[in-house]
């Protein structure tokens, strides 16, 4: 998820329905099972997505009432999600040779899945 919001199916974008939240996702926690159309997920910031997901409504466009999420705008498939390899691809340096690693470097390196570097 790009930001804190509700992960909703395609199903219920098209229809505009009001699904109910039905579970929450932090960031490095398991998404859990896939979402049925009706159903949504409280995710915050870089959470992964339920299978099922099409779209986050960020949180500051929605309403909840009684455990649903009434979002203010139309959202179109893929909205507010970040694809996986979409800043990095596979293949791709992430610091050039010679380069003084610092902790920043460590965080992307283990945010990319690396152990060791050479």
């Amino acid at each position: 998820s790009a930001m804190d919001g509700y992960g909703l199916c395609a199903e219920d974008l098209a229809a505009a329905r009001s699904p109910k939240v039905v579970r929450s996702v932090r960031a490095g926690a398991d998404p859990g099972g896939e979402l049925a159309p009706g159903e949504a997920a409280r995710l915050l910031t870089g959470a992964a997505l339920p299978a099922g997901v099409a779209a986050v409504v960020m949180e500051e466009h929605v309403e909840l009432r009684d455990g649903r999420v009434h979002p203010h705008r139309r959202l179109r498939g893929g909205d507010n999600i970040r694809r996986r390899g979409e800043d990095v691809a596979l293949g791709d340096a992430l610091a050039a040779a010679g380069t003084r690693l610092d902790p920043r470097h460590v965080a992307l390196f283990a945010a990319a899945g690396l152990g060791q570097v050479t």
